[in-house]
């Protein structure tokens, strides 16, 4: 069954996400403040499948309101791997879709984190323009024998390993970095 996402859901979506290669860690917090912090005018919605009592998939919506070209949108889906190839996927997609063409949407983008999903993708006519590379660490096991020498040199060199909320008050630098950082990614 797909139904519209609601806020006890947060936890159960985070938790799915888990299974997934997400870039970034989520939590049930995290999905909730997604969705309602979204600007009006990006039209944002979600949607999870459930079946049971379990929520075996999620869907999120929404025009990209951070660009000046009209229309443009964002949908990505994910269904947990064992409850793939039975539809689960494609009506996430349909419902996503159809919200996102009713308020406007004219062109679409999505993104997917291995080959199933591209294949996907493919299916309903997406073309890849581009490739992000994620790397991950697993910080439990991480080898960093070398760390406390690297971290040594670098300070000599005049960098300075700081906790985030030392500089949280330079957000303002911190963008422009990301900004210029990015600014070549094809």
């Amino acid at each position: 069954m797909i139904r519209p996402f609601e806020p006890a859901d947060g936890e159960a979506v985070a938790a799915l996400l888990d299974e997934d290669f997400v870039a970034h860690v989520l939590t049930g917090p995290g999905v909730r403040h997604w969705l309602t912090n979204q600007p009006a005018r990006a039209h944002a919605r979600s949607w999870v499948a459930v079946a049971g009592k379990d929520v075996i998939g999620w869907s999120r919506a929404r025009l990209q309101w951070a660009t000046s070209a009209e229309g443009v949108a964002e949908l990505w889906a994910f269904v947990r791997p064992p409850s793939r190839r039975r539809g689960v996927g494609a009506e996430l997609y349909d419902v996503g879709r159809q919200h996102l063409a009713s308020v406007g949407g004219r062109s679409l983008e999505s993104w997917s984190s291995d080959e199933e999903g591209g294949r996907f993708l493919a299916a309903r006519r997406f073309r890849a323009v581009r490739a992000l590379h994620v790397l991950r660490l697993d910080l439990l096991g991480a080898n960093l024998s070398g760390f406390a020498e690297l971290r040594a040199e670098k300070e000599a060199q005049g960098y300075s390993l700081v906790p985030f909320a030392a500089v949280a008050h330079r957000a303002k630098e911190f963008h422009a970095l990301d900004a210029a950082a990015n600014a070549d990614v094809p």
